[in-house]
């Protein structure tokens, strides 16, 4: 079956909460062209410090003020996207939101975003909620990042089978033999340093 070709924008956070990494792609959902238009929204040291507290509350705390932080989060994407030119030439807007809690064992998995009201703020289709669809099917809540290391192993012409190891707050690996596609987390990334940076020497991350 094939797909028609759109222009996707999509929107990543990780768990170093430094900002949003933005990316305009032109696919079919099996095919990617790059269409290098790729930027870097920088929170402010304020959103950071607020992003930074409201993972150290707990779970339930949290959860009573879910619609307010909701709105935060969504607030801090549409600045990020108000002024970029992509945005005209968008047909879809993938949004990821933040991760407030993360348990794939359980099949639980919390992100911070309202997606209906990014869409009425943006005039755009928003997709959302791509963690607890794929825990609903037994995934560990990361269905994207597979998908896309497969795609650059076969861009590469690596030779099967392989691993493909991302280093990212939190670490994941992609096992693929051309017929069997596999990830999951293995554990701490650059979390670890980037805590360490900011206890020791105060600063965000080792450059």
């Amino acid at each position: 079956m094939e797909y028609n070709f759109l222009n996707i924008l999509g929107l990543m956070t990780g768990t170093s909460m430094d900002g949003i990494d933005i990316s305009l792609v032109h696919t079919n959902g099996e095919h990617l062209n790059r269409l290098n238009k790729n930027y870097f929204y920088k929170y402010s040291t304020k959103t950071k410090k607020i992003l930074t507290s409201i993972l150290k509350k707990e779970l339930s705390f949290n959860l009573k003020r879910k619609d307010y932080l909701d709105e935060f989060i969504t607030n801090e994407h549409y600045f990020a996207l108000k002024n970029l030119d992509i945005l005209d030439s968008c047909d879809l807007v993938g949004f990821h939101g933040q991760t407030l809690y993360h348990d794939p064992k359980s099949k639980i998995s919390v992100q911070l975003g309202n997606p209906q009201k990014l869409a009425q703020m943006l005039n755009k289709n928003v997709v959302f909620g791509f963690r607890s669809k794929d825990l609903s099917l037994g995934g560990q809540g990361a269905p994207l990042a597979p998908i896309y290391h497969k795609f650059i192993m076969e861009t590469l012409d690596i030779k099967l089978p392989c691993c493909f190891l991302n280093i990212g707050g939190i670490s994941n690996l992609t096992y693929w033999d051309g017929e069997i596609l596999i990830g999951f987390d293995t554990g701490p990334g650059n979390a670890l340093m980037d805590d360490f940076m900011s206890r020791i020497f105060n600063k965000n991350y080792d450059s």
